[in-house]
């Protein structure tokens, strides 16, 4: 118990997930694979009290593809100054 109100100071993630565990849908996007989330989190065991109720019911929805932020940032770094883009 002591450690869940330790975590709760420490990560306000963590307070979030823990009002809303079990009351509500919680969607979490991210580009950072789960393996990651230690650098992120500052420990393992922070890491596994974040993760645990996000992954107890979990879908995982994988977007594999070009990344359209970075496509736009792309052309926007090529267009010269004070053009607008052409529309779609």
């Amino acid at each position: 118990m002591l450690w869940h109100a330790l975590l709760l100071l420490l990560s306000p993630l963590a307070a979030l997930i823990s009002r809303v565990y079990g009351r509500t849908s919680l969607i979490v996007t991210t580009n950072l694979p789960f393996g990651n989330w230690v650098e992120v989190a500052g420990s393992e065991r922070l890491t596994r009290a974040l993760l645990d109720p996000l992954t107890n019911r979990l879908h995982i929805l994988e977007a594999n593809g070009p990344s359209y932020r970075l496509r736009e940032t792309r052309q926007q770094l090529q267009r010269p100054r004070g053009t607008t883009p052409a529309p779609p």
